[in-house]
């Protein structure tokens, strides 16, 4: 049960933070993701996971070429000014370069590209 749980925590993660209506994943991309982190799972676990989830109420969108999520709680240009306002401010006591870092990888993938411009 424990690896289950977990390759269903892994397909919310990615769909929730590196899928886009522009970008779906196929399960072959997060099957593979997931054995790279230790759990092994093949496409038809993605499927049944991605059912489940959709299940319970989770907006995901097939499309031919794969999975999204469709709604993101901040759009992409929410996220730039949240960055580009802890990037401005004095930080007294506060490592700014991890929170920003970290805030970037919770975000996913629409922020790798402008993580390597900071």
């Amino acid at each position: 049960m424990k690896k289950k749980k977990g390759t269903i925590i892994i397909v919310l993660s990615m769909l929730e933070t590196e899928s886009r209506k522009d970008s779906p994943l196929s399960q072959d991309k997060i099957a593979a993701f997931a054995n790279e982190v230790g759990y092994s799972c093949n496409r038809k676990t993605v499927g049944r996971d991605i059912k489940l989830l959709k299940d319970m109420g989770y907006p995901i969108v097939r499309t031919s070429r794969g999975y999204y999520m469709d709604y993101k709680v901040f759009s992409s240009e929410e996220i730039t000014f949240v960055l580009d306002c802890i990037e401005k401010q004095e930080a007294d006591g506060i490592d700014k370069e991890s929170l920003l870092q970290r805030l970037k990888r919770m975000m996913g993938h629409a922020y790798q590209k402008r993580g390597n411009n900071t």
